[in-house]
């Protein structure tokens, strides 16, 4: 299986508090804002989706979704990406976080960096 390791350094123009959890905020507002970017049936769950085993956000998010054929979920699929967040808690204005992408994922980091 390929992976691929990307350092993304990220910088805002104010200081900011790090929270305990910070690789789940990012995640989170990667996820919310990847759907907001692509989803074709807003307001419908992506296990009702007509495009749920054709869709980048439930490929990388859903994939219980993504991998049904039978409109069951698939229990077991893993996230085909992990943001690695090692960093200490605390006032700053720049982070880096390393985004690791597994396999088929690789082909998506034109969205990770959008």
């Amino acid at each position: 299986m390929e992976i691929a390791r990307i350092n993304l350094h990220l910088v805002s123009q104010e200081k900011f508090d790090v929270p305990t959890f910070f690789g789940s905020t990012i995640r989170g507002a990667f996820g919310n804002i990847l759907k907001d970017l692509l989803c074709v049936q807003k307001g419908i769950k992506c296990r009702d989706c007509m495009m749920k085993n054709h869709c980048i956000y439930t490929y990388l998010f859903e994939g219980k979704w993504y991998f049904s054929l039978d409109n069951k979920p698939h229990a077991g699929v893993p996230q085909p990406f992990v943001f690695d967040t090692s960093y200490n808690v605390g006032l700053v204005n720049n982070i880096n976080v390393d985004l690791i992408l597994f396999g088929e994922s690789i082909n998506y980091l034109p969205y990770f960096i959008y």
